[in-house]
């Protein structure tokens, strides 16, 4: 305790209280305000869909559809896998994940995504696909397709050049631009350098 005099009025005066306050204010002022946590948008692998933080990853054109289902969360005209597996759920009339609904069968009505009543199996005039009861009205040969409950044999020729930088696409077509640069040749679809060997030769390749 110290005495001290303001205006000829002499007072007590607490040197440590003083001394505990000053410190407190000057901790208060040099204290940076609390900084919100940010967000950190997550587009690793992905063509589409949400960052994770409220924005988008990119949009498809009009008319494709972003799903999982397709390599790296992509955009594609069709996400039949993940649809199909959807509706595969006995007795579930939700969402179908893809834009659109899973029905019920013959018979049953569907209430908070789930088909009541007994489901009427239906495969009049079908040779293949579904009974619309979740079961089969038949299945088709290997390499024939059922489309519309009857086996169709499908001849169209499809590209593949999946993992292929240079070579034929398997229909009459190429992959890239069907060539490799000098000094490299086309092996399983990939440019390699090419290691000439002239052992045992005297002329030729």
């Amino acid at each position: 305790m110290i005495r001290v005099s303001l205006h000829g009025i002499e007072s007590d005066v607490n040197v440590r209280l003083l001394m505990v306050s000053a410190l407190s204010v000057l901790c208060l002022l040099s204290t940076p305000p609390a900084m919100a946590d940010v967000c950190q948008p997550d587009c690793q692998g992905k063509a589409c869909g949400s960052d994770g933080c409220g924005a988008e990853c990119g949009v498809c054109q009009s008319g494709d559809l972003c799903a999982p289902c397709l390599p790296n969360e992509g955009c594609g005209t069709k996400c039949e896998p993940w649809c199909t597996s959807y509706c595969d759920q006995v007795n579930y009339c939700g969402s179908d994940g893809c834009g659109g609904t899973c029905s019920c069968g013959p018979g049953q009505s569907c209430s908070a995504d789930q088909c009541s009543g007994v489901c009427q199996p239906t495969c009049a005039g079908k040779e293949c696909g579904s009974d619309l009861c979740w079961g089969s009205c038949g299945s088709c040969a290997p390499g024939v397709q059922c489309i519309n409950g009857t086996c169709f044999v499908d001849d169209t020729c499809y590209p593949n050049c999946t993992g292929k930088t240079c070579g034929d696409d398997g229909c009459g077509g190429v992959c890239g631009t069907g060539s490799c640069p000098t000094g490299h040749v086309c092996t399983n679809g990939v440019c390699m350098a090419c290691q000439g060997s002239c052992s045992g030769k005297q002329c030729g390749d």
